[in-house]
């Protein structure tokens, strides 16, 4: 999940303006850097090719915040 997200976050800065992107999502996505650069390049790949649809689609439901507690 966490590889996905950090794909997903980066696609989501080509989608938005800058300031909105950096307000929202620079954070998170720069924490999920660093975790990921902790890990043998493979292990990542590896997530990467793993992750399914449903990993997809649950990643997009949290950054859309569908899975908000209200």
């Amino acid at each position: 999940m966490q590889v996905v997200i950090h794909d997903r976050l980066a696609e989501r800065r080509e989608q938005m303006g800058p300031l909105q992107w950096a307000e929202r999502f620079a954070g998170p996505h720069a924490q999920l850097a660093d975790l990921l650069d902790q890990a043998d390049e493979a292990a990542v790949e590896d997530a990467r090719k793993a992750a399914g649809p449903d990993e997809h689609k649950l990643a997009d439901r949290l950054l859309n915040r569908e899975l908000d507690i209200r």
